[in-house]
């Protein structure tokens, strides 16, 4: 599997400090105050901008979860497929194909 873009990435953990507020209960309004900043630079946050580790962290804490949940893009469909009959315990899967064509590799700038 292809690494996530590092734009994807931050922008899958803004949506889960979302998630996690909105279940909590919590405004935007609530969080920056929160936070000890301005709703509007907490909506950024939760917009994709201006994440660092730093306010990751001070998000958890105000959240009540540990900085890691945060990461969590949540239930992974590929994790947790349920099991195939016995008679398949303890073969190999299949190899997967690659995206890559085969024969030239088209040239990356």
């Amino acid at each position: 599997m292809p690494a996530e873009r590092p734009e994807d990435f931050v922008l899958r953990v803004s949506r889960r400090i979302g998630q996690v507020r909105r279940a909590k209960g919590l405004t935007q309004d609530e969080m920056a105050e929160k936070l000890g900043t301005a709703t509007r630079a907490f909506q950024r946050i939760e917009a994709g901008q201006n994440l660092t580790l730093y306010t990751l962290a001070r998000i958890a804490g105000v959240l009540g979860v540990r900085p890691d949940d945060l990461l969590a893009a949540g239930v992974d469909r590929h994790r947790h497929r349920t099991a195939k009959p016995d008679a398949t315990a303890g073969r190999r899967p299949p190899a997967q194909a690659t995206a890559e064509p085969r024969g030239r590799r088209a040239r990356r700038n």
